[in-house]
Order: C-alpha cells, then structure tokens, then sequence
C-alpha cells in the first residue's frame, strides 16, 4: 500500500504484475475502493489495508473502472461487506453478455488451461469468486 495523497491510497502488485493497480479514498462517511483485484485474497488485501488505514471505517463503495476479470472478480468481498458496487453500463452489457461473473470465471479458466498447455491453478485462483451485480449504474460516456 502506497499513500498517494490525505488519505488516498494505491494497492497496487496483487497477484500476478500486469494485474489492476488497486486503490481506496478514506472519506467522513467510509472508504471508497477503487477496483476489487482479481482473485478474492487480492480483495481480502485491499479491504484489510482500507480497514487499517480508515480506522476499521466500512467500506461504501466499491468503483470498477473497466469490466476485465482483474478488476472486478473480487467485487464479492465488498459485496457482502455492504459496499454498493458503481459500474459503467458497458461493463454491466459485457457482463450481460457472457452470462455474468459465474460464466466469465469459466471463460478465463478455460483462456488458463488452454495457455498453459492443460496445466491450470485457476481453480484455486478464483476459489470463492461469487456472483454479484452493481448496484448503480453510471449511463453517461464522460
């Protein structure tokens, strides 16, 4: 966890290098996430680190700033810790698409096994990842 600025952090190196560079603002009210990482361990990091830099605050909101499966296959653990999840409708037709979070870890645990010639962790990579949809839904293309 690097601090960026007055209680803006970056979360970044979760999991695998290129992966999402994560991150959280403290506000009065709660902490705001910025993107959930990729496997649930890198959102049960993130949250750790926000809870210690807010003072065990909650978590609000979570924002996933793109759909990829790095930004959002952690979402859960927001979820369920009562953060509404603020999503562009392009990623919610993405989603839409390919038949939701469920269908999407199987598509990339397929995209695994086949580059990595039959051999795959991504059962245990994305062990826990659970269905979840946002809550609000930003229209607007700015």
């Amino acid at each position: 966890m690097v601090k960026v600025a007055e209680n803006v952090y970056a979360v970044m190196g979760l999991f695998h290098p290129l992966g999402v560079n994560a991150g959280f603002i403290v506000t009065s009210d709660g902490v705001v996430v910025v993107d959930s990482g990729w496997t649930v361990d890198s959102a049960l990091t993130i949250l750790g680190y926000a809870k210690a830099a807010s003072r065990g605050k909650s978590v609000k909101y979570l924002i996933w700033t793109e759909h990829h499966s790095d930004h959002i296959f952690g979402s859960c653990v927001f979820a369920r810790e009562g953060a509404r999840i603020i999503a562009h409708r392009n990623a919610v037709l993405f989603l839409k698409d390919i038949g939701g979070i469920k269908n999407y870890v199987e598509f990339m645990k397929e995209k695994m096994k086949t580059e990595s010639k039959g051999f795959s962790v991504a059962d245990v990579v994305f062990e826990g990842v659970e269905e979840v949809e946002p809550d609000i839904v930003v229209e607007s293309e700015r």
